[in-house]
């Protein structure tokens, strides 16, 4: 035998639990912090036999990047306040707590598992209540915009269970908002284009297209033709291309930029923001190069367009 048999257990020789290994690292600061802010360090401490798949500090600010923080910022605390910011405007109540704890407990699974185990399970059951996938050293979670986990360092044995240690988050949902954009083409026809709740990409091509951006910040390339460009909400961008273009700003709702206006397109103005174009151009403003129209709902800049040679009858009102 590769070792000595014992008949009793040693005093003073156990393995540190999941939550000391982690405090005792310098991979795990930002886990053992949201732990500490969840209220959930002693009921980590006190399961027994689970398995922990702990994210390391680099998951978390992977997580914070692909929520929105600015890539300059730097260190855990950082870190961490912009998740729990985050997290708290998901929350009716502007509460953190209730959705950071569901996420650490989606990491928790009852009976210590092998990295060489979970490869064969498929599934794992959380004490969250729901379930993640697993294939090979991927964990396929709730959220289908942002990446999914790998195992990176396997099979971290504590005295209460096993640590998985992985580079990304687990998100037990579909966080709202984060949608990832796609990019549409039409053919050489009339097409009808649809946007997503993302940020898109959406090329008219040739023919006598209608462009709809959605929701999210999209640029809309409307092609040969005549074309109708809509951004929809979000801040976008409008290039009509070849052809007497009409940019529809009669739902604006965000900060908007036309890249290409010519003096055979049109530009369409809700008569809600201005009834006519003595009351449009009393609010254009010069800023710099660009001639700009501010509404209540948000912007319209004309890129590369001075006021002073703007032809009036560009304009419709509807």
């Amino acid at each position: 035998i590769d070792r000595v048999l014992l008949p009793f257990d040693l005093d003073g020789n156990d393995r540190p639990n999941i939550v000391e290994i982690a405090t005792g690292s310098d991979d795990f600061n930002i886990l053992v912090m949201a732990l500490s802010a969840a209220g959930l360090v002693e009921t980590v401490q006190g399961l027994e036999d689970i398995t922990v798949f702990a994210p390391t500090d680099a998951a978390f600010t992977q997580l914070a990047l692909d929520l929105g923080l600015d890539p300059d910022t730097t260190g855990d605390d950082a870190v961490f306040e912009f998740i729990a910011g985050a997290l708290a405007g998901l929350d009716p109540d502007g509460n953190p707590i209730p959705l950071l704890t569901d996420i650490l407990l989606y990491h928790v699974s009852v009976g210590a598992k092998s990295a060489a185990a979970l490869e064969n399970l498929g599934t794992v059951e959380t004490v969250f209540g729901t379930s993640f996938g697993v294939d090979g050293t991927e964990l396929i979670d709730g959220e289908p915009d942002i990446e999914n986990p790998n195992i990176v360092i396997p099979d971290i044995l504590g005295g209460n269970g096993t640590i998985q240690a992985i580079d990304r988050v687990l998100i037990p949902i579909d966080i709202p908002g984060n949608e990832t954009g796609e990019t549409i083409e039409g053919t050489n026809g009339r097409d009808h284009l649809v946007g997503t709740s993302g940020d898109d990409e959406i090329f008219g091509l040739k023919g006598k297209d209608k462009l709809f951006g959605g929701d999210g910040d999209d640029a809309l390339f409307g092609g040969a033709g005549r074309d109708l460009l809509a951004g929809g909400a979000g801040d976008d961008h409008l290039s009509g291309g070849w052809g007497r273009d009409y940019f529809d700003f009669r739902d604006l709702d965000g900060n908007d930029t036309v890249k290409d206006l010519s003096s055979r397109d049109k530009v369409i103005i809700s008569t809600d923001d201005f009834s006519n174009r003595h009351e449009l151009f009393a609010a254009i403003q010069q800023d710099g190069d660009d001639a700009v129209i501010q509404t209540e709902q948000g912007s319209i800049t004309l890129e590369d367009v001075e006021v002073a040679h703007l032809n009036p009858h560009i304009f419709i009102f509807a």
